[in-house]
């Protein structure tokens, strides 16, 4: 009786403890497995970054954390708009400058600066730098091998409930040695005044980008990058797209900038195609073995205007797992540049003219460096 006895004690401290492990793994803090994830990972949109003290693994770009089980309120994480590429600490790779959005389940909506830095094991995030509360997002940059934010801001002595109105640009400055970033305080010493008024300048945004109908926000003006921006409510939209209309104060110039990359439309001009790895086996056939044909390579693509100042890439957009990349584009030339890996495989860069109201078919190359 005493040996049953112990059996079914045993037997229930068992089951407890089965209890409270499946417990802690359904809870883990992690959110997304029982292990701790790894501090570098492939590809910028599913890798963890790290915001008040909180680590948060994204996939596709997001992550939620419930705050208890069942709750309705989530902490979320996303990339805001598209990461952006080029070398930031002078290595020869493609870093990334990403604009994370911190939806913590309040009234408030925070903005971080963080860079993915590309190393020999893949992206590893810095800590990510808060640029603000609520305030509205322009674009992300690469100049001078810098990453630059451009949105705009309240005053301090506005309130939340006040649209923000006051440009900024926050170039950002990184520290190899701790893998940490900070603002850089860039010497605008002789700069112009502002060449024009709002009024002055929503005159050429309502001529050139205005249809009847359509309708411009109040401008907000970047000294940086000497623009003043309407956001544009127009009669053609585009899923995704937050459009504005931006007018050059050096060139008196207006255009549309939708700020969003994505899918084609049925009216859009763009590149599509497939990125393939090869040669697969080391030997040619004679007839060519099915086996041995070209592979399908999921990486990321990076889109640069011809001629470039910077060279910073336009848009990146990643391809498939069967290698299939799409992307809407402006009529220009563009040089599309897959990524590869050291030292294989290694990825051409391939040039091609997008003209209006077509979509041109470019097939990118990687070499596996197999012979």
């Amino acid at each position: 009786m005493k040996k049953a006895t112990m059996y079914i004690v045993f037997g229930a401290a068992a089951l407890i403890g089965l209890v409270v492990l499946a417990g802690i793994s359904r809870f883990n803090p992690t959110d997304g497995g029982n292990d701790i994830p790894s501090a570098n990972a492939s590809d910028v949109m599913n890798m963890p970054f790290t915001v008040g003290g909180e680590t948060f693994v994204l996939k596709d770009g997001k992550a939620e954390k419930e705050y208890a089980p069942g709750s309705a309120s989530k902490n979320t994480l996303f990339i805001f708009g598209e990461p952006v590429y080029g070398d930031l600490d002078e290595d020869g790779d493609m870093d990334a400058a990403v604009m994370l959005a911190n939806d913590p389940g309040g009234s408030g909506t925070f903005f971080y600066a963080v860079l993915a830095m590309n190393g020999e094991n893949g992206y590893r995030a810095t800590n990510a730098m808060l640029l603000g509360d609520r305030i509205a997002p322009q674009t992300v940059e690469i100049q001078d091998g810098r990453a630059v934010y451009n949105y705009a801001e309240r005053r301090a002595d506005e309130p939340m409930s006040t649209r923000p109105s006051m440009g900024r640009s926050t170039w950002i400055a990184y520290n190899k040695n701790t893998n940490e970033i900070g603002e850089w305080v860039k010497d605008f010493e002789g700069e112009t005044d502002t060449v024009l008024s709002e009024a002055q300048a929503r005159v050429i945004a309502e001529r050139l980008c205005i249809k009847g109908g359509e309708a411009l926000e109040p401008g907000t003006h970047n000294a940086n990058t000497r623009t003043w921006w309407f956001d544009a409510n127009l009669n053609t939209t585009r899923p995704g797209c937050d459009p504005a209309c931006v007018v050059s104060e050096d060139k008196g110039t207006a255009e549309i900038n939708w700020r969003c990359t994505g899918a084609i439309g049925p009216n859009d001009s763009g590149v599509r195609g497939k990125v393939l790895l090869g040669p697969t086996c080391p030997v040619m056939r004679v007839p060519p073995d099915p086996q041995c044909a070209d592979k399908p390579y999921e990486t990321m693509v990076a889109v640069i205007v011809v001629g470039s100042p910077s060279g910073a890439p336009y848009a990146v957009v990643k391809s498939g797992a069967d290698g299939t990349y799409s992307i809407a584009l402006p009529p220009g030339t563009y040089a599309l540049q897959p990524r590869g890996r050291q030292p294989f495989p290694m990825c051409g860069t391939k040039d091609v003219t997008v003209t209006a109201g077509n979509v041109l078919e470019a097939n990118l190359s990687c070499d596996t460096g197999i012979r």
